[in-house]
Parts: structure tokens; sequence; C-alpha cells
């Protein structure tokens, strides 16, 4: 959202977004440059997979997946919803009508979950060893070992 944009011009919010405490110390100018704006690069190179695997038939963009951040607020390192913005591009632009996302990782995601838990489009596949420990909202809806749904969203949590 614009408003969550216009929170990460204060180094303060960034900083608790990326749980790095010394940012704080930075001028925003500098993490705008050096962190925020190489962030907004690979969002754009998740945005160009949507686009590339549906020309191709496969894509991935190894500096994307920023999986704990929603369109309404960052966490985890995650300033940016690539995952988000990736499928809203494809759902209005490449006139897709129904997506996976396969998040794979040492840890649940929970930013994607929140802006497609009841679209009906989705369906998420998760494949982690342990839940993420910050999100109250998301994380006890994601406690079983098996398929669970809620909303439209098909969620599978394999927990391994």
């Amino acid at each position: 959202t614009e408003a969550y944009l216009n929170s990460l011009r204060s180094s303060f919010r960034v900083a608790a977004i990326v749980e790095v405490p010394p940012l704080t110390l930075m001028p925003n100018w500098l993490v705008q440059q050096r962190l925020l704006y190489p962030f907004r690069k690979q969002v754009g190179g998740s945005i160009l997979s949507a686009k590339l695997a549906l020309e191709r038939g496969w894509a991935i963009n190894v500096g994307g997946g920023f999986h704990h951040c929603s369109a309404e607020e960052g966490g985890g390192f995650c300033a940016y919803a690539d995952i988000s913005l990736s499928i809203q591009f494809a759902f209005v632009r490449l006139d897709i009508s129904r997506v996976m996302i396969i998040d794979l990782d040492a840890h649940q995601g929970n930013g994607h979950e929140k802006d497609f838990a009841n679209d009906g489009m989705s369906y998420i596949l998760f494949l982690y060893a342990f839940c993420f420990r910050y999100d109250d909202t998301v994380m006890p809806i994601f406690t079983c070992r098996k398929g669970l749904h809620f909303g439209h969203v098909q969620c599978w949590n394999l927990s391994i």
C-alpha cells in the first residue's frame, strides 16, 4: 500500500522490518541506496520471472522470494512483497486465472498468505521446518501437519 511504502522513508522502520538494528543510525538516503534499491531490483526480477514463465514454460528468480512481506507490512528481512506483486501482475497483465505458490524454506512464510487468503485463485504449498515466530495472526492457522483449508486458499503444510 502507499502508506506502507511511505513508511520505508524511515530508517527506524526499515531496521525493524529487516531486523538489523544498526540501520536506525544510518541516514535514510543510504538505506534506500544500499538496501532498498537492490531489493526493488529483486522485485522486478520476480515480476519478470512471472512473464518469462508464461512465455517459456518456467522461470526462476534467485533474488526474490520475500515471503514475510504482505501488501500492508514487511518483516523477517522482507521489505517488499515480490510474490504478491508478481501474482497480481500475472492476474492483471498476463491474464492468469489461477496460481500456485510453492514456498520452500526453513520456516513458513506469512506475507503472501495474508494477501491471498480469500481470493479463490491461489493455492499455497509450504515445505518448512518450523513456523515463523513473529506472526500471531497467521501462525495459529498453520500449526497442523496435514492439508487444511481456510477461505478459498488450499494450503498444504508439510512440516519437515
